[in-house]
């Protein structure tokens, strides 16, 4: 049977951090899930978790999003925290990627950048922007993975790295504007954006989900209400079930966070699991009317 290997990681970034070998470090122990073949695997990254960088400082990271490769649907990327990955006989690495605060390398406002290859599920470090107008800029940033704002700038994304298309850019911090290749650096601005890379091409980040078979619904479950669809009857408590898988996922997840963390963590999984039952117990006394 394959087995998932769920890491939660931190973006870890320094001086000369794009050529300087590993960019993540472990938050909590990874986790190995044996999946029956074929089955679903699902997973829930909590918003925030707090971490000990290496200097013995703890700080809380944010989530960014999530990395798959080896699915049954192929490599993808997605923000959403709760992640369902469709899993056959290989084994699948799923990780979810968080942000720690501060700023670039040289301080002041500026952007944070670097390029991820979703067929790798990593970010990886080839030349992949020039930076106008100051193209000075453009070495220290692909070196550097760091844009000043002193003024504003645009930064340039390569429509490809060693082979493999551009898909999009993706703000994480910040408010900064996109369009295509092109990310739009406001002066005196700080942001995290991250230039994401595919083969074949896929849509733009926000829209990339693994691919799922369609068929019709009726406007019951199109509303949660339950009803028929060309795959056979929705009853109308399936919301408040994925609701309750959401709680067990959190519960999992709490298992692995540090003590002082855990508690918290357990106390709002139970809180989300007893609401969920208490929905799902509601309709089946309704009879599902």
């Amino acid at each position: 049977m394959p087995t998932v290997h769920t890491h939660y990681v931190t973006y870890v970034r320094g001086h000369r951090r794009r050529h300087a070998g590993a960019v993540a470090a472990d938050i909590i122990t990874p986790l190995n899930s044996t999946v029956t073949d074929p089955g679903t695997y699902q997973a829930l990254a909590s918003p925030f978790l707090p971490w000990t960088d290496s200097n013995g400082q703890q700080e809380n990271v944010s989530f960014a999003f999530w990395s798959v490769t080896g699915s049954a649907n192929g490599a993808f990327v997605t923000t959403s925290q709760s992640l369902a990955v469709n899993v056959d006989s290989s084994d699948v690495t799923a990780t979810a990627w968080y942000l720690p605060p501060g700023t670039g390398p040289n301080g002041g406002p500026g952007i944070i950048i670097d390029a991820f290859d979703v067929n790798q599920g990593t970010f990886v470090d080839d030349d992949f922007v020039t930076v106008a107008p100051d193209g000075g800029l453009s070495f220290a940033a692909n070196d550097d993975g760091w844009v000043p704002t002193t003024n504003a700038e645009d930064i340039n994304a390569f429509n490809a790295i060693h082979a493999v298309p551009f898909t999009d850019w993706m703000v994480f911090a910040g408010t900064e504007s996109v369009t295509n290749e092109d990310l739009s650096a406001a002066k005196a601005t700080s942001a995290v954006a991250f230039a994401f890379y595919q083969s074949p091409a896929q849509p733009p980040i926000g829209h990339v989900v693994p691919p799922a078979e369609s068929t019709w619904v009726s406007w019951g479950v199109m509303v949660d209400g339950g009803g028929p669809t060309g795959r056979g009857p929705v009853p109308p408590w399936n919301p408040y079930v994925r609701e309750l898988a959401a709680g067990l996922a959190l519960a999992e997840a709490g298992m692995l966070l540090r003590q002082g963390s855990r508690a918290a963590a357990l106390r709002l999984a139970a809180t989300q699991v007893r609401a969920a039952a208490a929905s799902i117990t509601e309709q089946m006394q309704k009879g599902g009317m």
